[in-house]
Protein backbone atom coordinates (compact mmCIF):
# COMPACT_ATOMS: atom_id res chain seq x y z
CA UNK A 1 0.00 0.00 0.00
CA UNK A 2 1.26 3.46 -0.95
CA UNK A 3 1.36 6.05 1.84
CA UNK A 4 1.07 9.70 0.85
CA UNK A 5 0.47 13.00 2.56
CA UNK A 6 -2.41 14.90 1.00
CA UNK A 7 0.01 17.59 -0.24
CA UNK A 8 1.90 14.91 -2.26
CA UNK A 9 -1.18 13.52 -4.01
CA UNK A 10 -1.31 15.91 -6.97
CA UNK A 11 2.31 15.60 -8.14
CA UNK A 12 2.44 11.86 -7.44
CA UNK A 13 -0.79 11.17 -9.32
CA UNK A 14 0.30 13.29 -12.30
CA UNK A 15 3.63 11.49 -12.46
CA UNK A 16 1.93 8.07 -12.21
CA UNK A 17 -0.49 8.88 -15.05
CA UNK A 18 1.76 11.04 -17.25
CA UNK A 19 2.35 8.28 -19.80
CA UNK A 20 -1.39 8.24 -20.44
CA UNK A 21 -2.10 11.95 -19.95
CA UNK A 22 0.58 13.30 -22.29
CA UNK A 23 -0.77 11.66 -25.49
CA UNK A 24 -4.32 12.68 -24.58
CA UNK A 25 -3.35 16.29 -23.95
CA UNK A 26 -1.34 16.35 -27.18
CA UNK A 27 -4.41 15.08 -29.02
CA UNK A 28 -6.54 17.76 -27.31
CA UNK A 29 -4.02 20.41 -28.33
CA UNK A 30 -4.08 19.19 -31.94
CA UNK A 31 -7.89 19.47 -32.01
CA UNK A 32 -7.81 22.98 -30.53
CA UNK A 33 -5.01 24.05 -32.88
CA UNK A 34 -7.03 22.75 -35.81
CA UNK A 35 -10.02 24.83 -34.70
CA UNK A 36 -7.78 27.88 -34.28
CA UNK A 37 -6.43 27.36 -37.82
CA UNK A 38 -9.96 27.24 -39.25
CA UNK A 39 -10.84 30.44 -37.41
CA UNK A 40 -7.68 32.06 -38.80
CA UNK A 41 -8.70 31.10 -42.34
CA UNK A 42 -12.24 32.46 -41.82
CA UNK A 43 -10.69 35.74 -40.65
CA UNK A 44 -8.58 35.80 -43.84
CA UNK A 45 -11.73 35.44 -45.98
CA UNK A 46 -13.39 38.28 -44.04
CA UNK A 47 -10.38 40.44 -44.92
CA UNK A 48 -10.89 39.40 -48.55
CA UNK A 49 -14.56 40.47 -48.44
CA UNK A 50 -13.59 43.83 -46.94
CA UNK A 51 -10.95 44.39 -49.65
CA UNK A 52 -13.53 43.66 -52.33
CA UNK A 53 -15.97 46.10 -50.71
CA UNK A 54 -13.31 48.85 -50.64
CA UNK A 55 -12.45 48.17 -54.28
CA UNK A 56 -16.11 48.45 -55.31
CA UNK A 57 -16.41 51.62 -53.26
CA UNK A 58 -13.50 53.21 -55.13
CA UNK A 59 -15.05 52.14 -58.44
CA UNK A 60 -18.36 53.69 -57.43
CA UNK A 61 -20.13 50.33 -57.62
CA UNK A 62 -21.20 50.11 -53.98
CA UNK A 63 -24.73 48.68 -54.00
CA UNK A 64 -27.13 47.04 -51.54
CA UNK A 65 -25.32 43.67 -51.77
CA UNK A 66 -22.06 45.40 -50.75
CA UNK A 67 -23.72 46.96 -47.71
CA UNK A 68 -25.09 43.55 -46.69
CA UNK A 69 -21.63 42.01 -47.15
CA UNK A 70 -20.09 44.78 -45.02
CA UNK A 71 -22.57 44.13 -42.20
CA UNK A 72 -22.03 40.37 -42.46
CA UNK A 73 -18.23 40.65 -42.31
CA UNK A 74 -18.41 43.12 -39.45
CA UNK A 75 -20.64 40.84 -37.35
CA UNK A 76 -18.63 37.73 -38.17
CA UNK A 77 -15.39 39.50 -37.29
CA UNK A 78 -16.91 40.55 -33.96
CA UNK A 79 -17.73 36.89 -33.24
CA UNK A 80 -14.15 35.89 -34.05
CA UNK A 81 -12.70 38.63 -31.83
CA UNK A 82 -14.81 37.39 -28.91
CA UNK A 83 -13.91 33.75 -29.50
CA UNK A 84 -11.29 32.59 -26.98
CA UNK A 85 -9.15 29.51 -27.61
CA UNK A 86 -8.04 27.74 -24.40
CA UNK A 87 -4.40 27.69 -23.37
CA UNK A 88 -4.95 24.93 -20.82
CA UNK A 89 -6.12 21.47 -21.81
CA UNK A 90 -7.79 20.31 -18.64
CA UNK A 91 -11.21 18.70 -19.00
CA UNK A 92 -13.11 21.68 -17.58
CA UNK A 93 -11.47 24.18 -19.98
CA UNK A 94 -12.13 21.95 -22.98
CA UNK A 95 -15.77 21.38 -21.94
CA UNK A 96 -16.25 25.12 -21.64
CA UNK A 97 -14.53 25.58 -25.00
CA UNK A 98 -16.92 23.08 -26.59
CA UNK A 99 -19.88 25.14 -25.37
CA UNK A 100 -18.25 28.30 -26.79
CA UNK A 101 -17.69 26.57 -30.14
CA UNK A 102 -21.31 25.35 -30.27
CA UNK A 103 -22.58 28.88 -29.61
CA UNK A 104 -20.21 30.31 -32.24
CA UNK A 105 -21.32 27.85 -34.93
CA UNK A 106 -24.99 28.39 -34.15
CA UNK A 107 -24.60 32.18 -34.36
CA UNK A 108 -22.59 31.96 -37.61
CA UNK A 109 -25.30 29.77 -39.13
CA UNK A 110 -27.92 32.37 -38.16
CA UNK A 111 -25.78 35.15 -39.69
CA UNK A 112 -25.29 33.18 -42.89
CA UNK A 113 -29.00 32.44 -43.22
CA UNK A 114 -29.81 36.12 -42.78
CA UNK A 115 -27.15 37.86 -44.89
CA UNK A 116 -25.58 35.51 -47.48
CA UNK A 117 -28.69 35.18 -49.70
CA UNK A 118 -28.60 38.99 -50.13
CA UNK A 119 -24.89 39.05 -51.06
CA UNK A 120 -25.79 38.12 -54.63
CA UNK A 121 -22.96 39.62 -56.69
CA UNK A 122 -20.22 37.26 -57.99
CA UNK A 123 -17.45 39.21 -56.23
CA UNK A 124 -18.31 37.64 -52.84
CA UNK A 125 -18.94 34.11 -54.10
CA UNK A 126 -15.44 32.72 -53.57
CA UNK A 127 -14.82 33.99 -49.98
CA UNK A 128 -18.35 32.96 -48.98
CA UNK A 129 -17.79 29.44 -50.31
CA UNK A 130 -14.49 29.24 -48.45
CA UNK A 131 -16.06 30.47 -45.23
CA UNK A 132 -18.80 27.87 -45.67
CA UNK A 133 -16.15 25.21 -46.22
CA UNK A 134 -14.27 26.17 -43.03
CA UNK A 135 -17.50 26.32 -41.02
CA UNK A 136 -18.37 22.81 -42.17
CA UNK A 137 -14.86 21.80 -41.17
CA UNK A 138 -15.49 23.25 -37.70
CA UNK A 139 -18.67 21.17 -37.42
CA UNK A 140 -16.63 18.05 -38.14
CA UNK A 141 -13.96 19.05 -35.62
CA UNK A 142 -16.66 19.81 -33.04
CA UNK A 143 -18.02 16.29 -33.47
CA UNK A 144 -14.52 14.89 -33.06
CA UNK A 145 -14.03 17.04 -29.91
CA UNK A 146 -17.36 15.81 -28.48
CA UNK A 147 -16.44 12.17 -29.01
CA UNK A 148 -12.94 12.75 -27.65
CA UNK A 149 -14.23 14.35 -24.44
CA UNK A 150 -16.88 11.68 -23.89
CA UNK A 151 -14.58 8.71 -24.45
CA UNK A 152 -10.81 9.01 -24.12
CA UNK A 153 -10.64 12.33 -22.27
CA UNK A 154 -13.04 11.14 -19.57
CA UNK A 155 -9.93 9.51 -18.04
CA UNK A 156 -8.45 13.00 -17.65
CA UNK A 157 -11.71 14.13 -16.10
CA UNK A 158 -11.43 11.48 -13.37
CA UNK A 159 -7.82 12.40 -12.63
CA UNK A 160 -8.63 16.12 -12.47
CA UNK A 161 -11.62 15.43 -10.21
CA UNK A 162 -9.33 13.45 -7.91
CA UNK A 163 -6.78 16.28 -7.83
CA UNK A 164 -9.59 18.75 -7.07
CA UNK A 165 -10.57 16.64 -4.05
CA UNK A 166 -6.97 16.64 -2.81
CA UNK A 167 -6.85 20.43 -3.23
CA UNK A 168 -10.18 20.73 -1.45
CA UNK A 169 -8.77 18.84 1.54
CA UNK A 170 -5.76 21.18 1.57
CA UNK A 171 -8.12 24.17 1.51
CA UNK A 172 -10.16 22.76 4.38
CA UNK A 173 -6.97 22.10 6.34
CA UNK A 174 -5.86 25.67 5.70
CA UNK A 175 -9.22 26.87 7.00
CA UNK A 176 -8.78 24.71 10.11
CA UNK A 177 -5.34 26.23 10.73
CA UNK A 178 -6.80 29.71 10.38
CA UNK A 179 -9.60 28.87 12.80
CA UNK A 180 -7.10 27.39 15.26
CA UNK A 181 -5.05 30.57 15.03
CA UNK A 182 -8.15 32.66 15.76
CA UNK A 183 -9.00 30.42 18.73
CA UNK A 184 -5.46 30.79 20.12
CA UNK A 185 -5.67 34.57 19.79
CA UNK A 186 -9.07 34.66 21.46
CA UNK A 187 -7.91 32.38 24.29
CA UNK A 188 -4.91 34.64 24.87
CA UNK A 189 -7.28 37.59 25.07
CA UNK A 190 -9.57 35.66 27.44
CA UNK A 191 -6.63 34.96 29.76
CA UNK A 192 -5.69 38.64 29.72
CA UNK A 193 -9.27 39.60 30.53
CA UNK A 194 -9.46 36.99 33.30
CA UNK A 195 -6.46 38.62 34.95
CA UNK A 196 -8.12 42.03 34.68
CA UNK A 197 -11.36 40.53 36.01
CA UNK A 198 -9.59 39.03 39.04
CA UNK A 199 -7.85 42.32 39.76
CA UNK A 200 -11.12 44.26 39.51
CA UNK A 201 -12.88 41.81 41.82
CA UNK A 202 -10.11 42.20 44.38
CA UNK A 203 -10.33 46.00 44.21
CA UNK A 204 -14.13 45.89 44.50
CA UNK A 205 -13.92 43.59 47.51
CA UNK A 206 -11.45 45.97 49.13
CA UNK A 207 -13.88 48.85 48.59
CA UNK A 208 -16.72 46.77 50.01
CA UNK A 209 -14.66 45.97 53.09
CA UNK A 210 -14.21 49.68 53.63
CA UNK A 211 -17.89 50.51 53.08
CA UNK A 212 -19.42 47.39 54.67
CA UNK A 213 -22.72 48.49 53.10
CA UNK A 214 -23.61 44.94 52.16
CA UNK A 215 -24.01 44.01 55.83
CA UNK A 216 -26.50 46.83 56.28
CA UNK A 217 -28.34 45.88 53.10
CA UNK A 218 -28.63 42.26 54.23
CA UNK A 219 -29.88 43.28 57.66
CA UNK A 220 -32.34 45.75 56.15
CA UNK A 221 -33.58 43.03 53.81
CA UNK A 222 -34.23 40.71 56.77
CA UNK A 223 -36.09 43.47 58.69
CA UNK A 224 -38.13 44.21 55.60
CA UNK A 225 -39.16 40.55 55.41
CA UNK A 226 -40.11 40.57 59.09
CA UNK A 227 -42.37 43.61 58.46
CA UNK A 228 -43.92 41.87 55.47
CA UNK A 229 -44.52 38.69 57.48
CA UNK A 230 -46.10 40.77 60.27
CA UNK A 231 -48.52 42.49 57.87
CA UNK A 232 -49.27 39.46 55.67
CA UNK A 233 -51.95 37.86 57.96
CA UNK A 234 -53.91 41.16 57.85
CA UNK A 235 -54.12 41.14 54.04
CA UNK A 236 -57.47 39.36 53.64
CA UNK A 237 -59.08 41.40 56.45
CA UNK A 238 -57.76 44.55 54.78
CA UNK A 239 -59.30 43.60 51.42
CA UNK A 240 -62.69 43.02 53.05
CA UNK A 241 -62.27 46.31 54.89
CA UNK A 242 -61.69 48.12 51.58
CA UNK A 243 -64.83 46.50 50.14
CA UNK A 244 -66.79 48.03 53.04
CA UNK A 245 -65.15 51.38 52.28
CA UNK A 246 -66.14 51.13 48.59
CA UNK A 247 -69.74 50.36 49.57
CA UNK A 248 -69.75 53.39 51.90
CA UNK A 249 -70.29 51.35 55.03
CA UNK A 250 -66.95 52.43 56.51
CA UNK A 251 -65.01 55.64 56.04
CA UNK A 252 -61.25 56.18 55.97
CA UNK A 253 -59.30 59.37 56.39
CA UNK A 254 -57.45 61.03 53.54
CA UNK A 255 -54.11 60.05 55.15
CA UNK A 256 -55.19 56.40 55.50
CA UNK A 257 -56.32 56.28 51.87
CA UNK A 258 -53.04 57.84 50.69
CA UNK A 259 -51.02 55.39 52.83
CA UNK A 260 -52.84 52.36 51.37
CA UNK A 261 -52.31 53.66 47.83
CA UNK A 262 -48.62 54.43 48.38
CA UNK A 263 -47.80 51.13 50.01
CA UNK A 264 -49.94 49.10 47.55
CA UNK A 265 -52.24 47.81 50.33
CA UNK A 266 -49.23 47.37 52.63
CA UNK A 267 -47.42 45.01 50.22
CA UNK A 268 -44.59 47.54 50.18
CA UNK A 269 -43.66 47.56 53.89
CA UNK A 270 -41.25 50.53 53.92
CA UNK A 271 -43.05 53.11 56.04
CA UNK A 272 -42.14 56.05 58.21
CA UNK A 273 -43.02 56.30 61.89
CA UNK A 274 -45.70 58.80 60.86
CA UNK A 275 -47.13 56.15 58.56
CA UNK A 276 -47.20 53.69 61.47
CA UNK A 277 -49.40 56.05 63.47
CA UNK A 278 -51.87 56.35 60.58
CA UNK A 279 -51.78 52.59 60.11
CA UNK A 280 -52.52 51.92 63.77
CA UNK A 281 -55.75 53.96 63.58
CA UNK A 282 -56.68 51.95 60.51
CA UNK A 283 -55.94 48.65 62.26
CA UNK A 284 -58.07 49.69 65.26
CA UNK A 285 -61.03 49.97 62.92
CA UNK A 286 -60.27 46.62 61.27
CA UNK A 287 -59.92 44.95 64.68
CA UNK A 288 -63.36 46.22 65.79
CA UNK A 289 -64.96 45.07 62.53
CA UNK A 290 -63.43 41.58 62.90
CA UNK A 291 -64.61 41.28 66.46
CA UNK A 292 -68.11 42.57 65.55
CA UNK A 293 -68.34 40.09 62.68
CA UNK A 294 -68.65 42.76 59.95
CA UNK A 295 -65.39 41.43 58.56
CA UNK A 296 -65.89 37.69 58.45
CA UNK A 297 -62.87 35.41 58.34
CA UNK A 298 -62.48 31.75 59.10
CA UNK A 299 -61.34 31.04 62.62
CA UNK A 300 -57.70 30.43 61.77
CA UNK A 301 -57.29 33.55 59.60
CA UNK A 302 -59.19 35.67 62.10
CA UNK A 303 -56.89 34.54 64.91
CA UNK A 304 -53.75 35.30 62.86
CA UNK A 305 -55.03 38.71 61.80
CA UNK A 306 -55.94 39.71 65.36
CA UNK A 307 -52.60 38.42 66.64
CA UNK A 308 -50.70 40.56 64.09
CA UNK A 309 -52.85 43.60 64.94
CA UNK A 310 -52.16 43.05 68.63
CA UNK A 311 -48.42 42.86 68.01
CA UNK A 312 -48.61 46.14 66.14
CA UNK A 313 -51.00 48.01 68.48
CA UNK A 314 -50.01 46.69 71.87
CA UNK A 315 -46.53 45.20 71.52
CA UNK A 316 -45.35 47.98 69.20
CA UNK A 317 -43.49 45.38 67.11
CA UNK A 318 -44.00 47.31 63.88
CA UNK A 319 -42.64 50.48 65.49
CA UNK A 320 -39.48 48.68 66.54
CA UNK A 321 -38.98 46.99 63.16
CA UNK A 322 -39.55 50.24 61.30
CA UNK A 323 -37.12 52.10 63.58
CA UNK A 324 -34.56 49.37 62.95
CA UNK A 325 -35.11 49.53 59.19
CA UNK A 326 -34.81 53.32 59.14
CA UNK A 327 -31.73 53.19 61.35
CA UNK A 328 -29.99 50.68 59.09
CA UNK A 329 -30.65 52.78 55.99
CA UNK A 330 -29.57 55.95 57.74
CA UNK A 331 -26.34 54.31 58.91
CA UNK A 332 -25.75 53.05 55.39
CA UNK A 333 -26.42 56.51 53.98
CA UNK A 334 -24.00 58.17 56.37
CA UNK A 335 -21.35 55.57 55.61
CA UNK A 336 -21.80 56.08 51.89
CA UNK A 337 -21.63 59.84 52.37
CA UNK A 338 -18.46 59.49 54.42
CA UNK A 339 -16.89 57.28 51.75
CA UNK A 340 -18.57 58.75 48.69
CA UNK A 341 -15.30 58.76 46.74
CA UNK A 342 -14.79 55.06 47.50
CA UNK A 343 -18.40 54.39 46.57
CA UNK A 344 -18.01 56.22 43.27
CA UNK A 345 -14.81 54.32 42.55
CA UNK A 346 -16.51 51.04 43.41
CA UNK A 347 -19.38 51.75 41.02
CA UNK A 348 -16.91 52.58 38.26
CA UNK A 349 -15.02 49.37 38.99
CA UNK A 350 -18.25 47.36 38.93
CA UNK A 351 -19.18 48.85 35.55
CA UNK A 352 -15.73 48.05 34.21
CA UNK A 353 -16.05 44.53 35.61
CA UNK A 354 -19.43 44.11 33.93
CA UNK A 355 -17.93 45.07 30.55
CA UNK A 356 -14.99 42.70 31.06
CA UNK A 357 -17.33 39.81 31.92
CA UNK A 358 -19.44 40.58 28.84
CA UNK A 359 -16.37 40.56 26.60
CA UNK A 360 -15.18 37.27 28.11
CA UNK A 361 -18.61 35.70 27.51
CA UNK A 362 -18.64 36.93 23.89
CA UNK A 363 -15.14 35.57 23.25
CA UNK A 364 -15.96 32.21 24.85
CA UNK A 365 -19.05 31.89 22.65
CA UNK A 366 -16.97 32.73 19.58
CA UNK A 367 -14.38 30.10 20.57
CA UNK A 368 -17.15 27.51 20.95
CA UNK A 369 -18.53 28.39 17.51
CA UNK A 370 -15.10 28.10 15.87
CA UNK A 371 -14.38 24.80 17.63
CA UNK A 372 -17.63 23.46 16.21
CA UNK A 373 -16.60 24.71 12.75
CA UNK A 374 -13.31 22.82 13.12
CA UNK A 375 -15.10 19.61 14.11
CA UNK A 376 -17.47 19.98 11.13
CA UNK A 377 -14.50 20.53 8.80
CA UNK A 378 -12.72 17.46 10.18
CA UNK A 379 -15.78 15.32 9.51
CA UNK A 380 -15.92 16.72 5.98
CA UNK A 381 -12.19 16.06 5.46
CA UNK A 382 -12.57 12.48 6.70
CA UNK A 383 -15.32 11.86 4.12
CA UNK A 384 -13.22 13.49 1.36
CA UNK A 385 -10.21 11.38 2.40
CA UNK A 386 -12.13 8.12 2.04
CA UNK A 387 -13.51 9.16 -1.35
CA UNK A 388 -10.05 10.33 -2.50
CA UNK A 389 -8.43 6.98 -1.62
CA UNK A 390 -11.12 5.11 -3.57
CA UNK A 391 -10.71 7.37 -6.61
CA UNK A 392 -6.91 6.99 -6.66
CA UNK A 393 -7.16 3.21 -6.38
CA UNK A 394 -9.49 3.10 -9.41
CA UNK A 395 -7.01 5.20 -11.42
CA UNK A 396 -3.68 3.53 -10.53
CA UNK A 397 -5.05 0.10 -9.50
CA UNK A 398 -3.18 0.32 -6.20
CA UNK A 399 -4.52 0.93 -2.66
CA UNK A 400 -3.37 4.23 -1.19
CA UNK A 401 -3.39 5.55 2.38
CA UNK A 402 -3.63 9.33 2.59
CA UNK A 403 -2.12 10.89 5.72
CA UNK A 404 -3.93 14.05 6.83
CA UNK A 405 -2.34 16.03 9.64
CA UNK A 406 -5.59 17.70 10.74
CA UNK A 407 -7.11 14.29 11.54
CA UNK A 408 -4.20 13.08 13.67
Amino acid sequence: MKNLSVSEVENWLLSETDRLLSPLRKKAKDIVDNIAEHLKRIRKEIDSINKDINKLLKEGKLDKACKVASTFSEKLLELLNNFEVPENFDYRSLSKFKVTLDKFLRTVWELGSRYIPRMSIPTFKTPILKIDYYIKGLYKIRKKLNNFLETKYSYVKHIEKTIEEARKILEEESEIRELQKEIREKNIRIKELQKIKNRLEEEINEKRDILKTEDFEEKAYKVRNEIRNLLSPIDKALRKFLNLVERGEVKVTKEQKELLSRTNRLKNPTMSLKDIKILKDLLESIKKLILSGKISLDKKKSKKALNSIQLILEKHVLDELTKSYISLHETKRKLEEEHKDDLRDMKNLEEELRKIKTEINVLEREVNVKEKEINDLKEKIFTLKEDLEKRIEKIVYEPVEIDISSLS
